[in-house]
């Protein structure tokens, strides 16, 4: 650990009492670094009603413990997220510190931490770490190179990038001297041939299990939306039908590197999109967290300036009433003092059609291929749900098509004295129907005839010929008993005949066979007690 780099004071930091007691027995190593893990939520309760200084120096400690007990594999996202898009010194001192508490060196973060130079390289300061009188000084540049130099030979991919930093105005002398070092030892185990290191999954994205909690159902109904343009609309209404894409953000945000960037992101976003063609079948929507400063024209004003487009399918939006029960549904990572956001993560969140949460990329920056991969397999499982809907709707149609083309034929009007009340009943406005009534019979037995071919040739992909055979008794009873023998009873036999052709024809293959399986058996039950 660094020694104090001057004679400056340093103002104790007070912790919340849980966060305290937590960080002081994982430095002690008393439990494991597992029990620091619930504080990395954004949401904890711990941090509601801090400021947002207290909230960041808060994180920092968390981070620093973990440099001495071990960085749990589950810490690495919220390690990373705070080096890719935060500028407080003391947040990126303790995450740079905290990478240094892996196992082994993972040359992914490396990326992660150029960039964390780029972000504090003018808003470094000392900072202190360490419990009471053992408190010493660093600073998050010190850190940061101190972690490089602990990757070592792993970071050959961003060997230039770190070059190309020794001319950075920016940077003191100190801390080029220290980049110098990183040089020399990377280059070393280059020649030397050691290089290589382990590899793990970095993965900040989360499938929502099917679960009650992430269905829309009625839950949001009583939330009101209210778009740039002032207008209102239930959430339901504007999540529903159609896959969407939800992120959150505020105006007052003071990072750029979160709530501006995640804007402007979605104007990219918004061009991929049109790319794919799928622009009209999606909507994306950005929430604010601060709906009592963030007003219509105030959110208008702040999307349109990063150049994202509005319209019906892409709004941004402030919550009237019920926030919380917003903040539940997503599980929001954010925290307040009083009405003031104190700090917040990254997030995008993806619904389907119903309105159901289905997946989420949180922390680190969302890849844009990623978020339009899951759009369109929403849209896909979309198409495919409605095709089976349709696919349902067109069986059913056509096995009782039988059924109601013999229905119509038994009861079509054949003689003067049917017409006549046929008539009385549809009324004497219709009458011109007397004109057609003898042209409609054949057609009827036509169109049956035509649907008993097309139960025959889809026989073997249904339930087998047996609902064809019921069906074909049916038209049997109608032609023969009925229309040629002038035997009126017979058609009732049709119509059940045809009815029970089209229930069997469309039962489910698995229930038909049952059905057939315990018909057979209770016919062998009754011909063995018939022998008796």
């Amino acid at each position: 650990m660094y020694a104090p780099l001057d004679n400056r004071k340093i103002k104790s930091h007070s912790f919340p009492s849980s966060v305290e007691c937590a960080v002081d027995e994982v430095r002690s190593l008393a439990v494991p670094a597992q029990a620091l893990l619930p504080f990395l939520k954004h949401q904890h309760p711990a941090y509601k009603g801090m400021s947002t200084n207290e909230t960041k120096r808060t994180r920092a400690f968390l981070f620093e413990a973990f440099s001495l007990a071990g960085l749990p594999e589950q810490a690495l996202p919220y390690v990373l997220e705070v080096l890719e898009s935060e500028h407080h010194a003391y947040l990126v001192a303790g995450a740079s510190m905290a990478i240094r508490g892996m196992k082994k060196p993972f040359p992914k973060v490396a990326f992660y931490l150029i960039q964390a130079i780029q972000n504090v390289k003018i808003a470094d300061r000392y900072v202190s770490f360490g419990p009471g009188h053992q408190r010493y000084q660093t600073t998050a540049m010190h850190e940061i190179c101190k972690t490089l130099q602990w990757l070592g030979g792993t970071i050959s991919e961003v060997l230039e990038d770190i070059k190309s930093l020794i001319t950075d105005p920016y940077l003191s002398n100190e801390i080029k001297g220290e980049l110098y070092k990183v040089i020399q030892l990377v280059e070393k185990d280059i020649v030397s041939g050691e290089t290589s290191c382990c590899d793990m999954a970095l993965s900040h994205t989360k499938k929502r299990k099917d679960s009650r909690k992430h269905r829309l159902g009625n839950s949001l109904k009583h939330i009101l939306l209210q778009d740039q343009n002032g207008h209102e609309i239930e959430f339901n209404e504007y999540f529903t039908g159609k896959p969407s894409l939800v992120v959150f953000f505020y105006t007052r945000c003071e990072n750029p590197a979160k709530c501006s960037l995640t804007i402007s992101r979605l104007r990219e976003l918004q061009g991929k999109i049109e790319a794919v063609s799928i622009s009209g079948d999606v909507r994306i929507a950005a929430i604010t967290y601060d709906p009592e400063h963030d007003d219509p024209i105030r959110l208008k004003a702040y999307a349109e300036a990063r150049g994202m487009t509005l319209d019906s399918h892409n709004s941004v939006f402030r919550v009237t009433a019920h926030m919380q029960d917003l903040f539940k549904f997503f599980d929001t990572g954010v925290n307040f003092m009083g009405s003031l956001v104190n700090h917040h993560a990254t997030e995008v969140f993806i619904l389907d059609h119903k309105g159901n949460l289905v997946k989420e990329f949180r922390q680190l920056r969302w890849n844009t291929a990623d978020v339009i991969a899951e759009l369109k397999e929403c849209l896909e499982k979309q198409s495919r749900v409605t095709k089976r809907l349709i696919s349902n709707f067109k069986d059913k149609f056509e096995s009782l098509t039988s059924p109601i083309l013999s229905f119509l034929i038994v009861f079509f009007p054949k003689c003067p004295f049917c017409l006549a009340a046929y008539m009385s009943v549809i009324g004497i406005t219709n009458i011109h129907f007397l004109r057609f009534a003898t042209k409609l019979l054949p057609l009827f037995v036509i169109l049956l005839c035509i649907n008993l071919y097309a139960l025959y040739k889809g026989a073997r992909r249904r339930n087998g010929l047996l609902p064809f055979y019921l069906s074909l008794a049916g038209l049997a009873c109608i032609v023969l008993l009925s229309q040629v023998f002038g035997i009126q009873s017979a058609g009732y036999l049709a119509i059940c005949f045809m009815l029970t052709g089209a229930l069997l024809n469309s039962m489910p293959r698995e229930k038909f066979v049952k059905l057939k399986l315990g018909f057979l058996e209770l016919m062998q039950m009754n011909f063995r007690q018939i022998n008796r």
